[in-house]
């Protein structure tokens, strides 16, 4: 280890002396060839505590290389103890004052950037869109149904339940944002205001610990600001999920939806409403469907391949039947069959008992078509019923409650377009 003494004042030969003898290093042993306890016998210092005070008063020790120097303010690292001379870098690093000045002017950096951010969910000044669709005026009215003071609606991902397909709410929820009528603060959005890739660290690391509550890796910088940057955190960050601001010119959220619920009414529609109306129950109905064969096929311990037959047989079903009787025609087919695989054909081809459900079910449907034959029905499971769509289908267009006849469950795709047509 090569280094030399750096002396800070001007002493008296004797004090020179023991600096001298502190730092002496056997290079060969890789020790130091002075105890302090040998120095307080050499002088009148009477404890070791005072050779070392002396020694930091007066000198430090540097490493004599190029690379135990701070890249950015060109000051040399040096050590005023023994112990801490092991601890200089001995390749390019920033020194604590750099540190702390980096570390400041991120965090600084960091509360700009979120107050941008958060100026995002700030309600539009007016709500005056004319071009909205009648499927995104109706998703509106069902999102900001529940509010009636100004305080923005709130709603978690996962209890949304609009239309309980979450490809369909995705894309409503897409539309609306960039309209921005309302505001999705997603998990992503919550990482890129939380997460950062430091300069001078080998990974990224979060802001924030997971509950939101401890900033990390600010070891040098100005505790003031890291609680400033805290507090706003704190305070301003929402939580993730979608947000429904009230628009300025608005007093509260019933005359909000009061004005929505008045487009709902007036509202002209037209061949591309008609297409959206009948996608959006199709792909409802579809994913509820899809939701049912999971639920046979764990079940039974059925093996039920995913494939674009099913998908076809299963579009086919939901169109012309209730969901009711398509719960009933998927159990059906499911328990024959697994008992075709399990009883009558138990070496039955492998790759084949993948789609002998999709099979059986497509010649279900053949079976059916054309007959005017009074289905079994299976009551759906309660998680598949009572979405906002649904309940808004309900009262204002077939006007009868989610139980009677005619209502949404006991009605097929086309008998939901038809009659929603006819309400116009």
């Amino acid at each position: 280890m090569i280094f030399y003494i750096c002396f800070e004042n001007q002493m008296s030969k004797k004090d020179l002396d023991i600096i001298l003898k502190y730092w002496k290093y056997d290079h060969e042993k890789g020790t130091y060839l002075y105890k302090t306890s040998e120095l307080t016998n050499s002088s009148n210092l009477i404890k070791s505590s005072d050779v070392r005070k002396l020694v930091k008063i007066n000198s430090s020790i540097a490493l004599n290389n190029k690379q135990s120097i701070c890249p950015e303010c060109k000051t040399r690292f040096k050590s005023k103890n023994r112990s801490g001379v092991k601890e200089l870098p001995t390749s390019p690093e920033l020194c604590n004052s750099c540190k702390k000045e980096l570390e400041n002017e991120y965090i600084s950096a960091k509360m700009d950037y979120l107050e941008d951010k958060l100026k995002l969910i700030h309600p539009v000044d007016n709500f005056y869109d004319d071009s909205l669709s009648y499927i995104e005026l109706i998703s509106l009215y069902l999102l900001i149904k529940p509010g009636s003071s100004r305080r923005p609606i709130f709603y978690k991902k996962d209890k949304l339940g609009l239309t309980l397909s979450s490809e369909v709410d995705g894309g409503i929820i897409n539309s609306l944002s960039k309209r921005k009528l309302i505001f999705d603060f997603s998990e992503k959005k919550y990482k890129q205001l939380t997460l950062n890739d430091y300069p001078f660290r080998e990974n990224s690391f979060p802001l924030f610990s997971h509950d939101g509550n401890f900033i990390s890796g600010f070891d040098h910088a100005d505790q003031d600001l890291v609680k400033q940057l805290l507090i706003l955190f704190r305070t301003s960050l929402p939580k993730q999920g979608l947000h429904i601001p009230l628009p300025q010119n608005y007093k509260n959220f019933s005359s909000y939806k009061k004005d929505v619920d008045s487009k709902i009414k007036n509202y002209k529609i037209n061949l591309e409403d008609i297409k959206q109306i009948e996608s959006l129950v199709l792909k409802q109905r579809l994913g509820i469907a899809f939701n049912i064969v999971n639920s046979v096929s764990n079940y039974f311990k059925l093996k039920i391949e995913p494939s674009l037959k099913l998908e076809a047989v299963l579009i086919s079903l939901v169109k012309k039947y209730t969901i009711e009787e398509v719960n009933s025609i998927i159990f059906t087919n499911a328990s024959s069959s697994k008992h075709y695989i399990e009883f009558i054909n138990s070496d039955f081809n492998k790759y084949a008992k993948k789609f002998l459900f999709t099979k059986n079910l497509e010649r279900t449907l053949d079976f059916f078509e054309g007959k005017d034959l009074q289905m079994f029905k299976i009551e759906l499971p309660n998680f598949l019923k009572g979405s906002k769509l649904e309940n808004f289908f309900n009262t204002y267009i077939a006007k009868k409650s989610s139980n009677d006849e005619g209502a949404w469950q006991s009605l097929s795709v086309n008998e939901i377009v038809a009659l929603w047509i006819k309400s116009f």
